[in-house]
Parts: C-alpha cells; structure tokens; sequence
C-alpha cells in the first residue's frame, strides 16, 4: 500500500509512516510516498519488499495447536477443551451426564465429536473442515452414556493431570 514514509533502517527497510496530516506536511518533512506492508511478525511499517512475515507452521506446528484446544478419546474421536457455550469440556460432559440422566439416555447430537485432520494439509486444520467433519453421536441410553462419561473423565483426568 502506498504510503507517506521515513526509512529508518535501509537494511532491514523498516519505516516511519505519516498518519493523519494532509499530504503536503509530509512532504515538507522529507517524506517520501513509497508501498509498504505492516508486518504480520512485529507489526512494524517495513519497505514492501523487506517486510517479515511469519512463516507458514509447519504439521508439527499445526498438530500443536490442535492438540492444545482438542484431546481425544479412544473410539470417539477428538472433543474441544472449550466446546462453544461452555467453561470447560468437563462443564459440557457434566451437563450431558444431567440431561442423561433426566431423561434416561441422550439424545444424538448433545455430544460432538471431530476427526483428526492430516497436519501436512493445511486446508484440513481450519475450523471449516472440522466442522464439515464432525461426528455427531447418535442417541445413547443410560448405560451407554455412562461407559462414555467414565472414559471421558478418566480420559481428561490422565490429560489435564
């Protein structure tokens, strides 16, 4: 983008812009309009050019993240630490044990679920293609869900401690 610009450092084309005084100032001071990016790194004004960027995160960068907001559990797939509208997945699992057992099983859809994506494609760790590749558990009676809910437990328990 095209902006007023003092160079501070012709090494690493770090800048100074001019932000919010009419054109001719900056001229005025020895500014010179010049196409510079705000780095994604430092959040500095750099020469275009020159400017760092983050690099892209490798799978293992990838995988870290995953692993940092989904733990898994053996059989069922991956389950958000924080499922959405929830504290903790121990909030959300604790409320479907209520539910479970004021109505004598559970109803599909209370609990989700999500595949492993392969780390090495990018396009697999966005939020987009997990939800298009959810697993939604169906219906569960009383002692399926509680099968469940002591692997859940024992599961997070070994994680988180």
């Amino acid at each position: 983008m095209l902006k007023y610009c003092k160079i501070i450092n012709e090494e690493t084309g770090l800048v100074q812009i001019g932000v919010g005084c009419p054109d001719e100032y900056y001229i005025e001071i020895g500014m010179e309009k010049r196409n510079v990016k705000q780095s994604d790194v430092d959040n500095e004004w750099y020469l275009y050019d020159k400017c760092p960027v983050k690099p892209e995160p490798t799978p293992f960068d990838r995988k870290a993240a995953f692993l940092q907001t989904f733990f898994k559990i053996e059989g069922k797939g991956y389950y958000r630490r924080k499922p959405k509208g929830y504290q903790s997945a121990i909030e959300s699992i604790n409320t479907a044990y209520n539910m479970c057992k004021e109505n004598k099983g559970l109803p599909a859809g209370v609990l989700i679920f999500y595949e492993e994506p392969d780390f090495t494609k990018p396009e697999q760790c966005t939020e987009e293609w997990l939800t298009e590749h959810q697993i939604v558990l169906p219906a569960m009676n009383e002692a399926d869900f509680i099968q469940l809910y002591n692997l859940f437990i024992t599961t997070w328990n070994t994680q988180e401690h």
